[in-house]
């Protein structure tokens, strides 16, 4: 599937009309019906809009992969939500279980200070 056939069944999905998906990013219609028809491609920035807006993957939007999305995040604890954060900054690897672990260990840690 091209990037356009890929657009226009997402924005189909929705429910929605190329006025509409137009309106949502602030674009002509014609654009839209550009994108869809492969005529124009949306620079990187605006790839990694739609890719948030559609909740799909860049590569998936590119006919990479034929799953939708990306892996989920692991769920950070809000207590060391920061860092966690730092810890995964600019590595996206951090497992449910490495997350998991980190706050164990933090736990513990706290816990040898008493």
């Amino acid at each position: 599937m091209s990037l356009g056939e890929i657009l226009k069944e997402l924005r189909k999905k929705k429910g929605m009309t190329q006025v509409e998906f137009a309106r949502d990013f602030n674009i002509s219609k014609g654009t839209i019906a550009m994108w869809e028809i492969n005529q124009r491609q949306p620079d990187n920035e605006t790839m990694a809009e739609l890719a948030d807006y559609f909740e799909v993957s860049v590569d998936y939007l590119l006919g990479r992969e034929q799953k939708k999305t990306s892996p989920a995040p692991p769920v950070i604890s809000e207590k060391y939500g920061d860092v966690l954060v730092a810890l995964n900054d600019g590595d996206k690897n951090l497992t449910q279980d490495d997350v998991d672990d980190i706050v164990r260990f933090i736990e513990f840690k706290k816990s040898m200070k008493k």
